[in-house]
């Protein structure tokens, strides 16, 4: 039961976390074309203090999720609890991002013209770091969960495949921001796709984490087809698991342990 509320918490933050969905019911408020949507959140704007408070909610219920299952103590190999850890990185910069808003929105030219002055305040050189630290902790949780699908021996469910495309798509916007930065072009749009891919990820990650805390993974390798001679058990007699029952149809046996896992 733990597991499906630390689920839900996490559903509820990755929906949350999709501010590119809030900026469209605001109308738009700064051009997205050019604009970060942190922007929105800035002390300068008239509704930025409804956008720090989604910040604050969301990242509050992604460290709440990933530190419930983690609290469980789950048999995980090291990807998961990297892709955990990571998750609630992401968590924590989201909630300092929302206590560390920007002074005003760069985009705007007053503003800029602020920055090059010197006249902001720390808190807006600190976002900086806080958006950082965020962007790393998702960057990490879509590299470990991509590495975990190349560790499969198995077909990848539905799920898992949303999932994936979800991870792909972020981390291919966040490239396309990063090169746009360098070139100096907008990138306002680049960003507010990986911030609904990040919130899409988010949210098809939750069930699986449920999923993987209810059966034991002391490897990085999840599952192993039925059949497979290098799967831990696998005998000349048959599938047995460590405690030498056959294991019924339709299972698979993970690792060296007695769970098995349905698909």
């Amino acid at each position: 039961m733990k597991q499906y509320l630390a689920a839900g918490l996490l559903t509820c933050g990755g929906l949350i976390y999709a501010s590119a969905l809030w900026e469209a019911l605001a109308g738009y408020p700064i051009n997205p074309a050019i604009s970060f949507l942190s922007e929105l959140a800035a002390r300068d704007q008239p509704d930025g203090w409804i956008f720090r408070v989604t910040d604050a909610v969301s990242g509050t219920l992604i460290v709440l999720g990933t530190l419930l299952l983690m609290l469980g103590r789950p048999r995980w190999g090291r990807l998961r609890w990297i892709l955990t850890c990571a998750l609630t990185l992401t968590g924590i910069g989201t909630v300092l991002d929302a206590a560390s808003p920007m002074d005003c929105a760069e985009s705007v030219p007053q503003c800029h013209e602020r920055v090059t002055e010197g006249s902001v305040s720390i808190f807006h050189h600190l976002h900086i770091a806080t958006s950082t630290v965020a962007a790393t902790g998702i960057v990490i949780a879509a590299l470990s969960y991509l590495a975990i699908l190349a560790h499969r021996r198995d077909l990848v469910s539905r799920l898992e495949a949303a999932t994936a495309a979800a991870a792909s798509i972020l981390l291919l916007s966040l490239s396309v921001q990063g090169l746009l930065g360098l070139v100096g072009s907008p990138h306002g749009w680049a960003q507010r796709l990986q911030v609904l891919a990040t919130a899409m990820f988010i949210m098809s990650i939750a069930w699986q984490l449920a999923r993987w805390s209810r059966v034991d993974f002391p490897h990085d390798l999840v599952e192993f087809p039925l059949g497979d001679p290098t799967r831990p058990g696998y005998t000349a007699a048959g599938l047995r698991g460590a405690g030498g029952a056959p294991e019924r149809a339709g299972t698979q046996l993970v690792g060296p342990s007695r769970h098995s896992a349905r698909h």
